[in-house]
Order: structure tokens, then C-alpha cells, then sequence
């Protein structure tokens, strides 16, 4: 063989080698596209499954409606909004499902582990923890979307505010009435809180009116008043007549609950709903 045709063989050789070296990358190449390309679909497709799954969760009330009452959790979708109202979430609902981590397997996707927290933005109150778990992931996905709880706010039975109209007796005053049985005065505690520490008040009925002033940091139990009240009229309406600014609330809780008596509580309070889940 002569030297032209020697060096033409090795030219032949080489260039065969640089072809499959390339061909050897493109095709890894390729490989690791569509790995990268199949990861970005299934992280997708999990973003969006945990997105939609927590909107589902915080606009509907479940189904049935009212499961936060029933005794088995057999056919149950879990929603925490409240019946009458989708923007607003229902505490006891919220209650129900911390209290029953079975119920999470029927919102979250399989093999998602997630911890579910709801951060008040009033400081006095603590976040509530509806589900939490212990993980080391590589990744996580993170929701979080504003949204309104009730709190004890159904325990409210009267609230007086700067937008209350002028008291019938005290024209600088504000006052409000509410019902009351014998029957209910024993089954729970009436409580008068306000975010004024020095509101002045007056409790009376139509029929025994009053003009003495009541000076007391809430929460004040009203339960001896009232009883007196009942036991000397014939009506179940009691009225309370307050004064000086600030808010004042009315609240009716069975006796015995352990339910902080802080005006907050009794507010609907907005909050983070935060979602922290992965696989």
C-alpha cells in the first residue's frame, strides 16, 4: 500500500471514530433530553395535581355537606369551606380533619406526603397544624393561598361596633338585645368580651331597666346577671347597653368547653393556607 493510500485509510478511520463518538453523545444526549423532558411532565402534572387538589379543598364544603358531624368517615370527601358561604372556612371542619388523618388519602394524589398548616394573621393565635409529616425530600412543592376562618365566630350572639345604632335609652351609648331561656342559661356560659379593657356597660330587660354602670376588664361571665334578670320578668330578651369606643361582643359557649376567650376567636380571621407537599 502506498503512503497516499495509507494516510487516506487512517483519514477513513478517524473521521469513523469522531462519527461515532457523536452519535454516541447525540444519542446520550438524547436519553438525558428526554429524561429531563419525562421529569419536568411528571413534576408538572404533580404541581397541578397538589395545586388543584388544595383550591378544591378551601372553596367546597364536602360531600355530604355537613360530614364534619357524622360518625364515620365511609363516603366522605372532605371540604373546609363553610355551607353558606365558599370564601370563608369552617373551624370545625378544619377540626374534623386534623382529627381524622384517614380523610387526607382522599384529597392528596398517592405517594404524596404533605404537611397542611394554617397561619392566622393575628399573631394571638397559633398556626394550626392539620397534617404533618417527617420527610427528607429532595424537592418540594410549596401552595400557599389567602383565605378567611371562622373560628368560634358561631358562638356570637350579639356585637356591638362603632357602626351599631345609638342605644334607645343613651343617646351616646350603643345597645343590642338577645334571647335567653332558663333552659340555656344552664346549659352554657354568656361571656361579654370587648378590645376596650375599661368599656362600660349596662345589662337590663324591658320590664326591670337599669341605669348601673358595669366597669370590668373582659371577659366578664354574665351567667348571675342574666339568671337574676330571668327570674324576675316574664320575657327572655335581655339588652346590653354599652359605652365609650371599641367593639364589643356577646358570646354563648356550652359550659365547660375550653375555648379561649380572646376577642380573635370570635372574629373570622384571614390567614395562609399552606400546602408544603412532595413525593
Amino acid at each position: 500500500m502506498n503512503e497516499k493510500g495509507l494516510i487516506f485509510s487512517t483519514d477513513i478511520l478517524l473521521s469513523i471514530i469522531i462519527l461515532t463518538i457523536i452519535i454516541g453523545v447525540s444519542s446520550e444526549l438524547l436519553d438525558m433530553h428526554r429524561e429531563i423532558n419525562n421529569e419536568n411532565l411528571q413534576r408538572y402534572y404533580f404541581e397541578r395535581s397538589i395545586s388543584e387538589t388544595t383550591q378544591i379543598l378551601i372553596n367546597t364544603p364536602g360531600s355530604p355537606s355537613n360530614w364534619e358531624t357524622l360518625p364515620s368517615t365511609n363516603n366522605i370527601i372532605p371540604g373546609l369551606s363553610t355551607n353558606e358561604n365558599s370564601n370563608i372556612l369552617s373551624y370545625d371542619k378544619i377540626c374534623k380533619l386534623k382529627a381524622t388523618p384517614e380523610l387526607c388519602s382522599k384529597i392528596l394524589p398517592l405517594q404524596v406526603h404533605a404537611n397542611i398548616t394554617i397561619y392566622p394573621k393575628d399573631e394571638n393565635i397559633p398556626p394550626v397544624n392539620i397534617k404533618s409529616e417527617n420527610g427528607t425530600p429532595n424537592e418540594i412543592f410549596t401552595v400557599n393561598r389567602t383565605v378567611q376562618c371562622d373560628f368560634y365566630k358561631k358562638y356570637v350572639i350579639l356585637e356591638l361596633n362603632s357602626r351599631s345604632n345609638g342605644c334607645y335609652r343613651h343617646r351616646t351609648w350603643k345597645c343590642g338585645h338577645f334571647r335567653v331561656t332558663d333552659e340555656e342559661i344552664e346549659r352554657k356560659d354568656y361571656y361579654l368580651l370587648s378590645d376596650n379593657p375599661r368599656i362600660q356597660w349596662i345589662i337590663d330587660t324591658p320590664e326591670n331597666m337599669s341605669n348601673e354602670e358595669n366597669i370590668g376588664r373582659p371577659p366578664i361571665l354574665l351567667n348571675d346577671k342574666i339568671r337574676n334578670l330571668l327570674s324576675s320578668s316574664s320575657t327572655d330578651i335581655i339588652w346590653i347597653h354599652t359605652k365609650d369606643d371599641g367593639k364589643v361582643l356577646i358570646v354563648s359557649e356550652p359550659k365547660g368547653a375550653s375555648i379561649p376567650l380572646q376577642m380573635a376567636y370570635f372574629q373570622v380571621q384571614p390567614c395562609d393556607f399552606v400546602v408544603v407537599a412532595w413525593i
